[in-house]
């Protein structure tokens, strides 16, 4: 792999033998002229015919690498909504005023559905590496455990007319501390593909 930041060094020290030869070996006549035009014009045409080409694929790979990374951060958006959606629910176990309160499970329902089904969209042989891959089906997973989750607490709630104290929560805290190892999982191979050499 080419590393950039060497080049300017390496055309310095070019550049200082050159002036160093021309003055060691001052031209007399054309035909030497000549020998030193050639001798500081052809590796300058070489560096560019080599160098372009180089700094293209460089540039490419940079732009591949951060499209990988910017891929894997979409997902952990997804995993994002979906904690954020057992936290509210969560919060709304806790924080409730009157124990007689129902939770509306209807409104966090279709939402994760929306994201599981995102999660269906994800064609597992695109994405960056096999870390990904694992990941992201155990993501899913979690994910559709959530659904579950808040699925079974509205049948529990409105067939069994649960009070919001008597509907368990366990299963939810469990889903949302796999779904925060998941969305950290995500943001550190987002982090290690940025940094991809």
């Amino acid at each position: 792999m080419i590393k950039w930041h060497v080049f300017p060094q390496l055309a310095l020290m070019l550049i200082a033998a050159l002036v160093y030869l021309f003055f060691a070996h001052y031209p007399t006549d054309s035909s030497s002229w000549a020998s030193w035009v050639q001798a500081f014009f052809a590796p300058i045409a070489i560096g560019i015919a080599v160098g372009v080409p180089a700094w293209q694929q460089a540039q490419k790979r940079n732009d591949e690498r951060l499209a990988k990374a910017e891929q894997v951060g979409i997902i952990s958006e997804i995993v994002k909504a979906g904690l954020e959606a057992a936290n509210e629910l969560v919060d709304s176990y806790t924080n409730v005023i009157n124990a007689s309160e129902m939770v509306t499970f209807r409104v966090h329902l279709p939402r994760v559905k929306n994201l599981v089904s995102e999660f269906s969209k994800i064609h597992l042989h695109e994405l960056p590496t096999k870390e990904v891959v694992k990941i992201c089906i155990r993501a899913r997973h979690h994910m559709e455990n959530l659904y579950a989750e808040i699925e079974s607490a509205e049948e529990a709630r409105t067939r069994d007319g649960l009070l919001i104290t008597e509907i368990p929560t366990d299963g939810l805290v469990t889903v949302i501390h796999h779904l925060k190892f998941d969305l950290k999982q995500f943001e550190n191979e987002a982090r290690t593909i940025k940094e991809w050499e």
